[in-house]
């Protein structure tokens, strides 16, 4: 059978499609199989890919969500991570049984204020440092003198700007939808921003 091109557009390899009407196709994932003991072929399924419109182009089907979605804080904090990492090497030697825990402190305190172990949870922090137990360590020396460290490397890396890139990074969001993890939308402003200052949003 013949498709028109603005169906052939979208039907490929191992894609089929089926017609509804002459502006309107079903677009669908497959493959076939033999029926066992016979000369049958069979099509099988395996994903529904859209809906093929003549005027429209194709439209994606939206997944169903299973069980919950999470959603986690993400921007800031990989930021943070890729400005500040290497001071994990001096707590390291410095502190090698907590270094993990006070260096994921120290960023959150930099994000949250004295709120910050509680956001542990709901922020990216927990899942690059996974099961944590961020004991209340009051006015620790190391956590407080990260403070003006973080506060001086980003005026350092993005001067008058620091404000705006903070508040760009703290909309960007990981979210788990169906067991899987995924980066929210990224606005233009992120976009620019890590062109500008060479960094990702993608750890």
């Amino acid at each position: 059978m013949a498709y028109p091109d603005w169906v052939m557009t979208h039907k490929k390899k191992g894609f089929y499609v089926n017609k509804v009407n002459d502006e309107t196709y079903r677009l669908y994932k497959g493959h076939s199989e033999r029926v066992p003991g016979t000369n049958t072929v069979k099509r099988i399924v395996d994903e529904y890919i859209g809906t093929i419109y003549k005027s429209r182009g194709l439209v994606k089907s939206q997944p169903k969500v299973k069980g919950t979605v999470r959603v986690l804080r993400y921007g800031l904090s990989c930021l943070l991570y890729q400005l500040f990492y290497q001071y994990t090497a001096y707590l390291k030697i410095t502190h090698a049984q907590s270094a993990d825990e006070l260096f994921v402190q120290g960023l959150l305190r930099y994000q949250y204020g004295p709120s910050g172990n509680w956001w542990y949870s709901y922020d990216w922090l927990s899942l690059r440092y996974p099961g944590l137990t961020l004991p209340d360590r009051g006015e620790d020396t190391v956590i407080s003198r990260m403070q003006p460290m973080l506060r001086d490397t980003m005026e350092s890396r993005f001067g008058k700007e620091v404000q705006p890139v903070i508040e760009t990074a703290a909309r960007l969001y990981r979210v788990e939808v169906n067991g899987r993890w995924m980066h929210s939308e990224r606005s233009q402003e992120a976009v620019e921003i890590a062109k500008k200052y060479e960094i990702t949003w993608e750890i």
